[in-house]
């Protein structure tokens, strides 16, 4: 039996394997978190002008931990998408709670908005909706509090509206991402289909092809048989009636 890794559980040392083996989907998924993980640390140490973002303001742990929990489990959003969630919106509850920062801007946007799509694009159904709803009652809160905005403007919409919007936006997003999966399985299913049709025809002529074979040896051997039996009691000297003849 095989061991069980222990970051087998986080798809961490699936993810590495399939990077080396220069996956494609691997190696852009690492891209990705890598990029969002950029932006976000430029938001919270650098200039986040240069991105246009809000910046970010708290404690140095607090800066340290979002570009790990917004960016780098984008990384995992194939292998573990649930957690990939997760993991951002423990980052968007830090970011908001403490210091009241304002989640808008490209960084902010890029790494929520592709984990909502991730989420319904990767995960399981059943999985997706249990993300999308446990995180709608922090998207409630953070929206009323006036710091979900999820947009480019710098005017902050009110309560209500700003909950509703940012609902409606990461919502549209895990649709899409739900309706991708949902494509990309009828794909799947429909190939799969293709292939066990064109597997049983070639099986299906495998055995024809066998038992032709066989009526083949079993015609011949017979014939073979009644060939040399006639042809024996020719050679015998007896008397060989015109059936024995017509048999050879």
């Amino acid at each position: 039996m095989r061991r069980a890794w222990p970051g087998d559980t986080f798809g961490g040392m699936r993810a590495v394997k399939r990077w080396a083996s220069g996956d494609p989907g691997a190696i852009g998924d690492a891209a990705l978190g890598i990029a969002a993980a950029g932006l976000i640390a430029v938001a919270a140490w650098g200039s986040p002008r240069l991105i246009g973002s809000e910046p970010i303001a708290g404690p140095t742990w607090l800066r340290v931990l979002l570009p790990l929990l917004l960016g780098v489990p984008l990384v995992l959003r194939r292998r573990a998408p649930l957690l990939m969630w997760v993991a951002a919106w423990a980052g968007i509850t830090l970011l908001c709670l403490p210091d009241r920062n304002l989640v808008r801007g490209l960084a902010l946007m890029a790494a929520i908005f592709s984990a909502a799509y991730s989420l319904g694009a990767h995960a399981s159904f059943r999985r997706a909706l249990a993300g999308l709803v446990l995180a709608a009652p922090l998207i409630g809160v953070f929206g009323h509090m006036g710091e979900l905005t999820l947009s480019f403007s710098q005017g902050e919409a009110g309560g209500k509206s700003a909950a509703e919007l940012a609902f409606l936006q990461l919502a549209a997003l895990w649709l899409a991402g739900v309706l991708v999966r949902a494509r990309r399985q009828a794909v799947a299913l429909a190939a799969r289909n293709a292939a066990m049709q064109r597997a049983a025809e070639q099986a299906a002529a495998a055995e024809r092809a066998r038992i032709g074979r066989e009526l083949h040896d079993i015609v011949a051997h017979h014939l073979s048989v009644i060939v040399l039996q006639a042809a024996g009691t020719r050679a015998s000297g007896k008397p060989a009636g015109p059936s024995l003849e017509k048999i050879e």
